[in-house]
């Protein structure tokens, strides 16, 4: 347990003993996922994900919290090629 400004902060464990146990979305990932009936996420890391609409589109989101609400930003599309 440390103490930072004041408060007790308690160690978390990782989940797996793998060193990077995530792998960020790669380019040939996010040219293979396909739109469904409904809109699709596809996590990247640490907030950032990739929705994909049922018409096909691709747009970046970050979802994070300030003030302690959840608040969503939209970063842009990914474009086609």
């Amino acid at each position: 347990m440390a103490v930072l400004g004041g408060r007790r902060w308690h160690a978390i464990e990782p989940l797996t003993t793998d060193p990077d146990p995530f792998m960020p979305l790669t380019d040939t990932a996010i040219r293979a996922l396909k739109p469904g009936e409904k809109p699709v996420k596809a996590a990247d890391e640490k907030g950032l994900f990739l929705l994909i609409t049922p018409n096909g589109g691709k747009w970046w989101r970050l979802k994070y919290r300030f003030g302690g609400k959840e608040k969503l930003l939209s970063l842009g599309t990914r474009q086609r090629r």
